[in-house]
Formats: C-alpha cells, sequence, structure tokens
C-alpha cells in the first residue's frame, strides 16, 4: 500500500462517524517494513493505539524477521484481544518452524490503562514486605574507588571604578588569556 492509501486511511478514521460504522471492537491490523522509507506505516498503526483504539488491550507490537540474506519488520496492532501476548509468540515461532527465519519480538507497546472505580487492592506493599538483608549486605560490602571534588568559583565585579588608567590585566579572548593595560573605562563599565 503507498503512503498516500495511508494518509486517506488516517483521515477517514479521523471521522467518528466512519469510526463507528467501520471500526469493529476487535480487530487486527498488519503491516510489513522492508525499506526505512516504510516507517510511516509504523507511525500509521501507532496512531491507532493513540488516537483511535486508546484503551488496554490495544497493543502494538515491532517484529524483526531475518533470514541469511534479507530482513523484513513487521508491525502489528491489536485491539481487544486479552490473549494477544501468547498469540504474538506463538505466531512468531510458526514463523520461525515454517521458515528459515529467525524472528525477534522487539517492542510492544500497550494503550491507556482502563480505569477501575474505587479500585481497593487486596494487598498493598511496602519495603518491609521485601527481605532487605541481602542488598543491604552488598550495598555496605561495597569499596571506595576514588573521590572527586567539584569547586565552583564566581567572581563579581564591584560597581564603580575597579581598574586604574595604566594598570596592567589579563584579558580573556578566544584563542587564551592574553596581557593588556587598561587605556581608559567606557561610558557602558567596560575599559
Amino acid at each position: 500500500v503507498p503512503k498516500t492509501m495511508g494518509q486517506i486511511i488516517l483521515q477517514l478514521l479521523r471521522r467518528p462517524a466512519f469510526r463507528r460504522e467501520a471500526v469493529i471492537e476487535n480487530f487486527v491490523a498488519i503491516a510489513t517494513m522492508q525499506a526505512e522509507e516504510d516507517i510511516w506505516r509504523l507511525e500509521l498503526l501507532d496512531r491507532f493505539r493513540k488516537e483511535f483504539a486508546k484503551f488496554n488491550p490495544a497493543l502494538r507490537a515491532d517484529v524483526d524477521l531475518a533470514g541469511p540474506t534479507s530482513k523484513v519488520g513487521i508491525v502489528i496492532f491489536s485491539h481487544g484481544d486479552y490473549d494477544f501476548f501468547s498469540r504474538l509468540s506463538e505466531t512468531v515461532a510458526r514463523i520461525e518452524a515454517n521458515t528459515k527465519l529467525v524472528g525477534e519480538i522487539r517492542e510492544v507497546e500497550n494503550g491507556i490503562k482502563n480505569f477501575v472505580a474505587e479500585f481497593d487492592a487486596p494487598q498493598v506493599f511496602t519495603h518491609r514486605s521485601y527481605d532487605q538483608s541481602d542488598p543491604l549486605e552488598q550495598w555496605l560490602s561495597q569499596k571506595v574507588l576514588g573521590h572527586q571534588t567539584i569547586v565552583q568559583f564566581e567572581v563579581t565585579v564591584p560597581a564603580g571604578k575597579v581598574f586604574g588608567d595604566g594598570e596592567r590585566v589579563l584579558v580573556k579572548r578566544k584563542s587564551g588569556w592574553k596581557k593588556g593595560t587598561v587605556v581608559r573605562q567606557r561610558d557602558d563599565g567596560d575599559y
């Protein structure tokens, strides 16, 4: 599908009336990416997750399939599938078994977590709920390898005339510090 078709799909999906009639509750969209210029397909399916089917489970997965001489990327967007992760791993395993390609699930992003009104956690965990003896022992066994001290000096130039005419000074230039002589103080306070 060319990029212009993706732009048309995006414009149609932005119309609420079209979404109500065309998009069902549970759906899957798949796109392949073989070259760097195909990144728009990933962005299009990510728009599904961010704009149209926002709430969990609204998952976008990036899968790489690599062979001895070639590599292809697959972007999968799934909405409404609570078994998405098991189906995704089964699909990648089947592709690997039936082809000479090696699959790698690079990234999976979910939509917004659903709000649960008046959620009351059955158990609340604190730091005391976990055994901290091993981390504390490791922390106490650390050896100091060195110290670093950072000191910052700031010079505030007092108001009024600081240098006298003919006084020898060091002047900071781009090329470094240069020796100079004060000729006179200008009206703006510089020398």
